[in-house]
């Protein structure tokens, strides 16, 4: 044992030294490594820690939120996201050809809740406001603002992409599908040509990998890859990117393998000079000038400035300060002012210079480091922040709290952990992206604005569904803590922070468990509604105050589904609760063989609760007598086990997912518990696959739906291959897929585009299916109706799709526009009522049919009134406004004009139903 532990001793050390001194420095260096490799920068940035002796770092001062933003955590994060995609050997994929599998993946409409197409594919019924806390929307990363027309910016999000608003921020629209993946460190709207945009593809803060820099010459609706273009294994960072503003053609770029520079719109680049660049920023006064942080890791880092447009440059600073990363600001309110910010040995020095950093004066240190701006109109005013920001009205002299991340305190509440900073050209706003979305500073009125409703970028690790309760579901998100639904359109937290995975119990939906990183389980009793919960991993078995037991990053444990009292929980070993987790027992010993070997997924046999299932990486593990014997299974490729699914009746047939790029190995299936396996992967396209739900039938029969990178995939057990209904889902990486039973709606929880739902009484035949655009149409008097019927082609469908028309009202009519559709055409059907017709509820059913498969959608009528007697009697003089008794209407005039609206309204709020003109008798 002595001896072992000396060899033990003495290889950690020799690792340690063999690691050079200057990368101890930060994690992050690791992924800029030349040929980087996932394992090894693993093990490397293990090394650093351990030698480090980190615990989780505050960020700021003693009240902030520690722990998941910590550096430790930081790394935990990227290393959960990118172990499972990853190629076998560690390299990392060249992930560039899927921008054009998202262009043609399926059949997709919009994003939002929409007018048309209510029961066909699927629905967002995500969170769409804030509501103030860790209610944020998620994780921005860059913004970028029309030239000339303040209510038209663009957001970036980490993976929810990049949003346009064209009203201040009261309304978003996606606009970047087509890339290889949605994120967006950093963004450029042309100010010569606005419909010109610029992207990074990547994310800096969150350490993503970055693809290079793509181009959109209609506002974002099409992206291409500019001349400047990585693939993954190239382990290329960009930090900034600039528009020269004196040539719209030429843009730089700073990043981790250089300055790059453009001179005709990014088809082709030049290293302007090698090294790695944290900041750029060029002159406010003069297009020539530019400024860039080198930053040297290990040594001293300084500013270079360049007066021919970014061609040569020249060290300009000299701080003298080693290890410094540097953050750099201008202003247009002086364009001889620079500031800088030299993050330093745990320190951030602010630097101030009046003379274009010809001189810099040192000045009090930045109280947090994350991001540095200048005020567009008062040079003395200088903003930096992380957590929380701070103000200082005199150069830097001097620090003030802007803002604060909780509330409590005197100071205005702006959601944690500022990612990016700009403001908006010609105004005295400047924008904050953060963890929760975008909050606005206006500095004229001092006031706080967030404006993050309606980007649905929320990044759900997570979610569950109640089963005694239609609507109410979790879900566990990163940044922005535990979700509740409780009711249409309204969602509030639970868990703060970050929150991962989350379960309900299935007979009592106000019993909910939720967790924080690695396991860190919470138990509610009230749906957390009196915020009364209780850390339930902390009754362990071995537990220690500071929660040294614990699991991997999204920590996996489930409810029995025989009896939901009883819990088992993955760490490195399996725990047991009889008693919803007031008590726990180890159900094994040393499992994986490695107490830093965490257990990534876990399935309890749900007809037979003694016989479990759980993994680590591409190891699965069984017991078929509640842990007292485990045996140990290899799946086929070495790709990790992203999810394990038993099916509901038979303990031994069991499917699996597998993550990383590895063609035609995504699902698989086992009908002995594990010891051997049949591959069903089918023609799933070649993307990391993550989420699995088999929904069994009365008959026996099942149906499997996998979620994957690309969207969801379904496959009945009488099918040869997977079937995409994807159908206005946007592409996105789909982390969850549970269902609601009575409702029989699908649920989709999504990793950057919130949560989805899918209404499986239309899940499309083999072929199609087809929709109105409305469901429920509410009429009044003249009694016609019109609607557009659409039909939404899948994998196979040929055509012709023949429509008919059933079910009409006595003494109804109807007449389609065409009886014969193409695959994604559309007819119009007008109804015509007869008069005199009672008022209530009517259903139709329209009927399609093409090669033998058919598809049915139902349209409810409801007829409120069709007596207008009291319109007659209170007709409104010509250009009038007026509001009769009944039926509930309200017709607006206008001056001069011949003819009045008649508005009908659902309520007296006068919310419009349907709209009416009428000329005035």
């Amino acid at each position: 044992m002595k001896l072992n532990l000396r060899l033990a001793l003495l290889l950690q050390v020799c690792l340690i030294i063999a690691l050079p001194a200057q990368e101890i420095q930060d994690w992050k260096q690791l992924l800029q490594r030349d040929n980087a490799n996932f394992f090894e920068i693993c093990a490397d940035a293990e090394r650093i820690f351990e030698q480090k002796k980190s615990q989780p770092e505050t960020a700021g001062t003693t009240d902030e939120p520690a722990d998941e933003g910590s550096a430790y955590n930081q790394f935990n994060r990227w290393k959960w996201f990118w172990e499972s995609r990853v190629n076998p050997d560690g390299t990392f994929p060249d992930i560039r050809p899927l921008a054009t599998m998202r262009k043609f993946t399926g059949k997709r409409a919009g994003v939002q809740n929409r007018s048309a197409a209510q029961d066909c594919g699927w629905q967002m019924i995500s969170q769409t406001t804030c509501t103030g806390g860790y209610s944020g929307m998620g994780r921005t990363t860059s913004i970028a603002f029309h030239p000339t027309d303040p209510n038209i910016y663009y957001v970036g999000g980490q993976s929810g992409g990049v949003w346009k608003t064209t009203d201040g921020g009261a309304t978003y629209m996606p606009v970047s599908e087509g890339l290889p993946y949605n994120s967006a460190s950093n963004l450029v709207v042309d100010y010569n040509n606005p419909e010109i945009l610029y992207l990074a593809n990547g994310d800096y803060a969150g350490s993503i990998y970055f693809t290079g820099i793509y181009k959109s010459y209609d506002g974002g609706q099409n992206w291409e890859p500019t001349g400047l273009s990585w693939s993954l294994t190239q382990n290329i960072t960009v930090y900034q990117m600039a528009q020269s503003p004196v040539n719209p053609a030429v843009l730089i770029v700073a990043a981790s393998n250089g300055l790059w520079r453009t001179e005709d719109g990014g088809d082709t680049w030049t290293l302007a000079r090698p090294g790695n660049y944290s900041d750029l920023e060029f002159h406010t006064g003069n297009g020539n000038i530019v400024y860039a942080a080198y930053y040297a890791s290990g040594t001293t880092s300084n500013i270079y400035k360049s007066t021919d447009g970014g061609i040569t440059w020249n060290q300009l600073s000299n701080f003298g300060l080693p290890g410094n990363r540097i953050r750099i600001a201008v202003t247009p309110a002086n364009p001889e002012v620079l500031a800088a910010m030299c993050i330093t040995g745990g320190t951030s020095k602010f630097f101030y210079s009046s003379d274009g950093g010809q001189t810099f004066e040192n000045r009090a240190d930045c109280p947090e480091n994350d991001v540095l701006i200048l005020s567009p109109t008062n040079p003395n005013q200088v903003y930096c922040g992380a957590v929380n920001v701070h103000q200082s009205a005199d150069q830097g002299a001097t620090w003030v709290k802007a803002s604060h991340w909780h509330g409590g305190t005197p100071d205005p509440v702006v959601h944690a952990d500022q990612r990016n900073v700009s403001w908006q050209p010609g105004t005295n706003r400047i924008f904050f992206c953060n963890d929760g979305g975008i909050w606005r500073y206006d500095e004229q009125a001092d006031d706080w604005l967030e404006l993050s409703n309606g980007l649905i970028i929320t990044q759900f690790y997570r979610i569950a569904v109640a089963q005694t309760d239609e609507l109410f579901m979790i879900g566990g998100t990163q940044d922005n803590g535990g979700r509740k639904r409780i009711a249409p359109g309204e969602w509030e937290a639970t868990n703060g922070g970050d929150a991962m995975e989350v379960a309900i119990d299935h007979t009592n939906a106000d019993i909910i468990y939720t967790t924080y990183i690695n396991g860190q389980l919470y138990r509610s009793l009230d749906r957390w509604t009196n915020d009364t919960y209780y850390r339930i991993s902390d009754n362990l078995p071995g537990q220690t105050p500071d929660h040294d037991l614990n699991g991997s990053w999204v920590a996996p444990y489930q409810l029995d589904p025989q009896n939901p009292n009883t819990i088992i929980l993955g760490y490195a070993d399996v725990y047991r609760s009889t008693n919803r987790g007031t008590a726990w027992t180890k159900i094994s010993n040393n499992l994986t063989g490695n107490a830093n070997a965490k257990l990534d997924a876990l399935a309890i046999a749900p007809s037979d609760p003694n016989t479990i299932y759980t993994s680590n990486n591409a190891v699965l593990y069984k017991t078929t007598n509640l842990g007292a014997n485990w045996s140990t299974h290899s799946a086929p490729n070495s790709a990790n086990i992203t999810s394990i699914t038993v099916h509901p009746e038979k303990p031994e047939v069991l499917f699996i997912t597998r993550g990383a790029f590895s063609a035609g190995n995504k699902v698989f299936r086992s009908d002995n518990g594990g010891a051997s396996w049949t591959n069903i992967s089918g023609s799933l396209p070649n993307v990391p696959t993550s989420s699995l739900y088999l929904d069994l039938a009365a008959d026996g029969s099942y149906t499997l739906f996998a979620g994957n990178d690309l969207g969801v995939w379904y496959r009945k057990n009488t099918m040869s291959d997977w079937v995409g209904m994807n159908q206005n889902m946007p592409i996105t990486v789909v982390s969850d897929l549970e269902l609601q039973k009575s409702s029989r709606k699908l649920r989709a929880g999504t990793y950057g585009r919130g949560i989805w739902e899918y209404d499986l009484g239309h899940l499309p035949g083999r072929d199609f299916s087809i929709c109105t655009d409305v469901n429920r149409a509410t009429i009044c008097l003249p009694t016609t109706f019109s609607t557009t019927i659409s039909a939404n082609a899948w994998e196979s469908l040929t055509g012709p799709i023949s429509l008919q028309v059933s079910g009409l009202p006595a003494g109804a009519s109807a007449t389609l526009s065409a009886t014969d559709l193409s695959p994604d055409g559309t007819a119009t059907l007008n109804i015509e009522l007869p008069e005199g017709m009672p008022e209530g509820e009517f259903s139709m059913t329209i009927l399609a049919v093409s090669n033998g498969d058919t598809a049915t959608a139902t349209l409810r009528l409801t007829l409120i009134s069709n007596d207008f007697s009291s319109v007659k009697n209170l007709l409104p003089a010509n250009g009038s406004a007026g509001v009769s008794r009944w039926p509930l209407l309200r017709w607006n005039g206008a001056a001069d004009a011949n003819s009045y609206d008649v508005e009908l309204a659902t309520s007296p709020a006068f919310e419009p139903a349907t709209i009416l003109n009428r000329t005035p008798a």
